[in-house]
């Protein structure tokens, strides 16, 4: 019996010692690794500089907390910041082999998304693409196939939250230039199923809730919320798009055509559905309502507009890529406003649209007639109503100048094709 009292002491002894060292590294050995590992990641494998403020880490609730991460590249502002990370896993997903993440939280998080001069594309501060992709050797070493019977580990996330994030977007490479924060921006997503990443599965019932609010500034929101599945990518989304301002479109207006959007609030309402699906065989499959109130567009010299409406409804939106075919079951445009003016050097609505001359490019030749029929989508549109027109001309060409109104006009088309 005392021999056996012995051994039991010294297990127990053993034991304490363990628990000793293990909540010894778990408070203060991995926190100070993980932030030392932070700034060697960034500096040596990405080349940028960063850290983070403090790291906590509670090894018996497998519980990490990171205040004040900050990257980017050297002698600039950070590209990437984040105020707080908190990473909660669970201790038994571990013993079955699997990796599941309790709640998964990011607050105050900021990304700048940066195209520079060159046109190249920045992420965080980190190149995408561009010539290092293309210097990759390719290997001939044979593809490993998967084998389908091995046990693969699972990857989970219970609980994802991202609050008050901001994406800043910046393109250099245009003008004007482009320089737009988007945010707050509000995530929420439960049991989100990674694992298909891991194993290449298929499995049609995969899905996870989510739910995404951006809100763009100046009472503009974007909602969407449904299912989402990861690998292969499906969606089956509620979006909703609330007084979207069109003028922060204009740097890419103005790269195809000379008109400047002046006022104009862009609303939507529908349901997206991408990927194979009962009800989706294949592609994308859109249903709702887009409207656009309050549009003005110019010339870049005419203060003027050239284009102006009161409301534009088209309701009952049915689009599909596969096959494709669009189909609308009404347009209403109230209180249209058209002004052309007919210059030596043409109409100013099609220099408008013409844009700058770019310079002359071969041009491949088109589909044949057979090819044009049958990459041409089925297009049905219900009755489009247009009330109290107005059309200005102006014809500049003779002297005195030559113009009138038409005023008042309305036209009724039923359903056509």
């Amino acid at each position: 019996m005392p021999r056996l009292l012995r051994i039991g002491r010294i297990v127990g002894l053993c034991l304490v010692v363990l628990v000793v060292l293990y909540t010894i590294a778990g408070f203060w050995v991995v926190p100070a690794v993980v932030a030392s590992q932070v700034e060697s990641v960034l500096a040596e494998q990405l080349e940028l500089e960063g850290g983070v403020e403090r790291v906590a880490f509670q090894p018996f609730a497998l519980r990490l907390e990171v205040d004040g991460f900050r990257m980017g590249r050297p002698g600039e502002p950070p590209a990437a910041s984040l105020e707080a990370l908190l990473v909660d896993l669970s201790f038994l997903s571990l013993l079955t082999g699997g990796v599941v993440f309790e709640a998964l939280q990011l607050a105050s998080p900021r990304v700048e998304i940066q195209v520079d001069e060159d046109g190249r594309l920045f992420i965080a501060g980190v190149g995408v693409g561009g010539d290092e992709a293309e210097d990759v050797e390719e290997t001939d070493e044979p593809e490993v196939e998967e084998d389908p019977e091995a046990p693969v580990s699972t990857l989970k996330i219970r609980s994802l939250v991202l609050s008050r994030g901001i994406v800043r977007v910046q393109d250099l490479s245009r003008e004007p230039v482009l320089d737009r924060e988007l945010g707050p921006i509000d995530l929420n997503a439960d049991e989100l199923d990674l694992t298909d990443l891991l194993r290449g599965a298929d499995d049609p019932d995969d899905g996870s809730a989510a739910e995404l609010v951006v809100n763009l500034g100046a009472g503009s929101r974007l909602s969407a919320r449904g299912q989402v599945d990861v690998d292969p990518l499906r969606l089956d989304l509620t979006l909703g798009l609330e007084a979207f301002p069109l003028r922060q479109l204009q740097p890419y207006v103005a790269r195809s055509a000379r008109l400047v959007v002046r006022d104009g609030q862009l609303d939507l309402d529908g349901r997206l559905r991408i990927g194979a699906s009962p009800e989706v065989p294949a592609g994308v499959h859109f249903e709702g309502t887009v409207g656009v109130a309050s549009l003005a567009v110019s010339e870049p010299e005419v203060e003027e507009p050239m284009l102006a409406w009161e409301s534009l409804a088209i309701e009952g939106i049915d689009y599909r890529s596969d096959p494709a075919a669009v189909r609308v079951a009404g347009v209403a445009l109230a209180r249209p406003d058209l002004v052309l003016v007919q210059t030596r050097s043409g109409l100013n609505l099609v220099q408008a649209l013409e844009g700058e001359e770019a310079p002359a490019e071969e041009v491949p030749d088109g589909p044949s007639e057979e090819e044009a029929e049958t990459a041409a989508p089925e297009v049905e549109i219900g009755p489009l109503r247009i009330e109290e027109g107005r059309v200005r001309f102006v014809d500049r060409t003779v002297s005195p100048a030559f113009a009138f109104d038409l005023a008042s006009l309305g036209v009724d088309l039923d359903r056509f094709s």
